[in-house]
């Protein structure tokens, strides 16, 4: 599975802040999804896209 998240790079959001996000998710997701890759990015919209599942049961 890969998760990417894009936040808008106008909201000011520290790189502590990112990184304490990507340590969250990979603690609570990666006991389940062993193959998990996260990507955390700065653009000019917020955003959340996951790929790599099978069934859209996982997405939800």
């Amino acid at each position: 599975m890969r998760i990417e998240i894009m936040i808008d790079k106008e909201q000011k959001i520290s790189q502590s802040t990112l990184d304490a996000l990507e340590s969250e998710l990979l603690k609570n997701l990666h006991p389940q999804y062993p193959r998990m890759a996260i990507h955390i990015r700065k653009g000019s919209a917020n955003g959340v896209e996951l790929s790599g599942l099978r069934m859209d049961e996982d997405k939800k």
